[in-house]
């Protein structure tokens, strides 16, 4: 296996990872509609802003990790949503 390879198979893995955690979110807003309201909105509003920021991480990076910047740039992202949404609603 190359480099590209394990660095795809580990986005999709987070992106799955990302996308679990965020319908087991929405589907505790559904049981819970004033308690996870807020907390919900908030890691919906920093998903957004990650994922704006990844073509500026791509164009900032270009020089210093070269052809695979943009998988690079998808992967930071994708760990900083994961993280976003690890962590327990309250």
């Amino acid at each position: 296996m190359t480099q590209t390879e394990i660095l795809l198979g580990l986005v999709l893995a987070l992106t799955v990872s990302a996308v679990w955690q965020m319908v087991q979110g929405i589907r505790g807003l559904k049981q819970q509609p004033q308690g996870y309201a807020r907390a919900i909105g908030r890691r919906m509003m920093l998903t957004t802003v990650v994922m704006i920021a990844i073509p500026l991480l791509i164009m900032l990076g270009r020089d210093q990790w070269g052809a695979m910047t943009s998988l690079y740039a998808v992967l930071a992202g994708l760990v900083t949503v994961n993280v976003i949404w690890l962590r327990r609603i309250r």
